[in-house]
Formats: C-alpha cells, sequence, structure tokens
C-alpha cells in the first residue's frame, strides 16, 4: 500500500528521534561548509536540483563542475572532489555525481556516483565507484550482520 507524504519532508524524519545521531557517528569528521553563491550557481547551471541548498554541505576541496543532471533531497554531504578519473581495472568513471538522485547520504572523498537512480540513506567511503545502479536504499528498520530475533 502506498502513502502519499509533503515533497518539502523529502529526505527528512528517517528516524524519530535524533534523526542525524547515528549518521553522525558513521560518518567521517569533517569540516563540512555550505556552498558558497558561486558554487550554488554553477550546480544550478549544471542541470542540479535541491528543494534547499542549506541542507547541501561539502568539504574542501570541492568542485561543483564535478557534479551533473543531479537531484538532492534531504541532507546530503559530500567529501572533497576534484577532476579526476576513478578506475578499477578497465571501468573508469569520472569524480563527482552525473544523472542521479541522491537522499540523505554522505559520500566520502574522491567518489563517483554515476546513473544512480535512487541512492537513499547511505554512508559512502572514499574513492567508491557507483554506476548504473537502479535503487540502493536502506530503510530504518534493516538490520545487518547475523540479525536480532526481537519481539514485537
Amino acid at each position: 500500500m502506498t502513502t502519499r507524504k509533503p515533497i518539502h519532508r523529502f529526505g527528512y524524519v528517517f528516524l524519530p528521534e535524533d534523526e542525524y545521531r547515528f549518521r553522525d557517528t558513521q560518518a567521517t569528521a569533517r569540516p563540512w561548509r555550505h556552498l558558497t553563491v558561486k558554487e550554488q550557481t554553477i550546480l544550478i547551471q549544471r542541470g542540479n536540483q535541491c528543494p534547499d541548498w542549506n541542507d547541501f554541505l561539502v568539504t574542501d576541496p570541492f568542485d561543483p563542475a564535478c557534479i551533473t543532471s543531479s537531484t538532492f533531497y534531504g541532507l546530503v554531504r559530500l567529501g572533497p572532489m576534484e577532476q579526476a578519473l576513478l578506475q578499477y581495472h578497465d571501468l573508469a568513471i569520472p569524480e563527482g555525481i552525473t544523472d542521479s538522485l541522491v537522499i540523505s547520504s554522505d559520500i566520502g572523498a574522491h567518489s563517483a556516483i554515476s546513473h544512480c537512480r535512487y541512492l537513499s540513506h547511505y554512508i559512502i567511503g572514499n574513492q567508491v565507484i557507483i554506476h548504473d545502479v537502479s535503487e540502493m536504499q536502506t530503510t530504518n528498520h534493516a538490520k545487518f550482520g547475523t540479525g536480532i530475533i526481537k519481539e514485537g
């Protein structure tokens, strides 16, 4: 059964209380900063969208030309990003984010995300390549490892 929610809350209220507590303890501490007016202008000119650019944080060095045709919702934090190429065997992808939808996620230093149609609530490490993925999301009730059996 589907439900409807206001679009302005998309990417928020993942956890009912202290939404970023676990995410902040797992993410590598970085000197996050807000975009400059020039960086925001470049991102918009390159076809990027974000309903609240105040929730789009970056770390230096940050080159806004590395991000193209992407949409961001919720708190998104990006590690350092520069003009470079990430290569794994014969797969080579430019560093940055291209043609992707990113929701409340932290992206590590010098990573490449390309054609990721739905990336939600993830902490991505450094120098990671994610290419041509339809959906990659986690939920607020996900269990990993050996799991836990719990009443209720």
